[in-house]
């Protein structure tokens, strides 16, 4: 019957090899269709809507996803060959077993050797060899995995050896010395021509051109202006989106990724007296990329009088084409023992956060004018009364007309640092309100950047 097979695949994928050995060993005939990672083409988006990873197998329109989920269903549907999973159940289940720990361990490991350095790298590199040196044992003296017939295990693995080339160069280190038999098997591998012909040459995989590692290359004249905003607290637990969805809307078309290098956030009181009360800041990545740790920054501090600052250098780059990135930065805010009056404010009603985070507009020219610090600019008393309990309870009330004071006002009534704020008297009157942004920004860092 006429069929129609596609594998969607980037040619130094470990996971796709597998694919492209399993079809080989079955002789089916397909359409290989390679992808960009970094602009992933609609195809794949339709076709792996959850992962938006390769490689993906699409039979007769239909999509199989995760590698060793598709080498068995090629085994289970093109029966007419040798089959590549054991016919034993129990040999079945430790085969899906040791691909499973391949899956788990191996990727993670090596990644660390190519992308970090000093003992986190050296940790990479005994981790990897621990892990080979574990299937060599299952290996033992047998001519495959499975015995003398090339397998499901063996396709499992065999893709990462294509890599040990560039795990070596960068680690300065050899695996054949401390897996010889494992080597020997890498070899035996490659003499079967499904194997030959699915690798690429390990010297041609380069995983600086593979994985982009903060190696974006920024120009220091794309600028961002940024501006304040107050963000009224409406519960005493709230979590705010820093990046706005309007602005990133409007450059998304220009850029393709946005450089983070730094955030403050101040969170006051509007009323003078303030509040002796503790408060909770966290700077979250929501995306949970990878399963990694989502917290970015914390601070814990007592409110009182003055405002607490969160200040948090992220060096953090995200693709402007990514469809989480309003989750990039999240500020979860929270009051703590605190009890109200029943029909009073919440506490968090009390305070606003300017966000340093939005941008006004999409600009050229000059990034900084420094000059000294712009003088207090004195606030208006927000507050009609404050009435405290015997119980402890608190009752503020608010006058509606006052006005909230910029984070830039604030700052500017602290004692002068070596820090500074900068004033464009040569920007046109849109960019005013910008005037009296403290250059906190790293300013040696790459631009198009917050």
């Amino acid at each position: 019957m006429g069929e129609e097979v596609k594998l969607l695949d980037f040619w130094p994928s470990m996971f796709g090899m597998r694919v492209k050995i399993a079809l080989a060993e079955k002789g089916v005939a397909y359409e290989y269709v390679e992808q960009d990672l970094r602009n992933k083409s609609p195809l794949l988006l339709q076709m792996n809507p959850i992962h938006k990873q390769i490689p993906v197998l699409i039979h007769n329109g239909k999509p199989i996803c995760e590698s060793s989920i598709i080498v068995e269903y090629i085994d289970e549907f093109w029966k007419d060959k040798a089959p590549l999973l054991p016919s034993d159940p129990y040999e079945r289940a430790q085969a899906r077993f040791w691909v499973d720990f391949i899956d788990k361990k191996i990727y993670e490991s090596a990644k660390k050797i190519y992308t970090k350095k000093g003992e986190e790298q050296e940790g990479g590199k005994k981790e990897v060899i621990e892990i080979l040196k574990q299937l060599e044992q299952v290996l033992g003296e047998k001519a495959y995995f499975g015995g003398e017939c090339f397998g499901y295990l063996d396709i499992g693995l065999i893709g990462f050896s294509s890599w040990f080339y560039a795990y070596e160069t960068i680690g300065n280190f050899s695996i054949e010395a401390e897996c010889p038999k494992l080597i020997s098997w890498v070899k035996r591998c490659l003499e079967k021509e499904s194997v030959s012909n699915s690798l690429p040459d390990p010297k041609k995989v380069d995983p600086s051109q593979v994985y982009k590692i903060n190696t974006f290359n920024f120009s220091q004249q794309d600028v961002i202006v940024i501006t304040e905003e107050n963000v009224a607290m409406k519960d005493e637990f709230t979590a705010i989106n820093l990046l706005p969805e309007e602005t990133l809307f409007k450059v998304k078309n220009k850029f393709k990724y946005l450089h983070i290098g730094y955030v403050q956030v101040a969170l006051k009181p509007l009323f003078k007296e303030g509040l002796d009360v503790p408060v909770y800041l966290a700077l979250r990545d929501k995306r949970h990329l990878r399963f990694t740790p989502s917290l970015l920054g914390i601070v814990q501090s007592n409110l009182e009088q003055r405002p607490v600052y969160f200040n948090c250098k992220l060096g953090l780059t995200v693709s402007l084409q990514d469809r989480s990135i309003m989750d990039t930065l999240s500020l979860d805010v929270h009051s703590q023992e605190l009890e109200l009056k029943d029909g009073s404010l919440p506490f968090a009603s009390s305070m606003t956060i300017p966000r340093t985070l939005k941008w006004a507009e999409l600009m050229k020219g000059p990034i900084w004018n420094l000059q000294q610090e712009t003088a207090p600019v004195r606030r208006t008393s927000t507050e009609a009364s404050i009435t405290e309990f015997p119980d402890g309870n608190v009752e503020v009330q608010f006058n509606s007309e006052a006005t909230y004071s910029r984070i830039s006002e604030i700052m500017s009534s602290r004692p002068s640092t070596s820090s500074v704020a900068r004033t464009v008297s040569s920007y046109p009157d849109s960019h005013r309100r910008s005037e009296s942004i403290r250059a906190l920004m790293d300013l040696s860092s790459p631009r198009c950047s917050l």
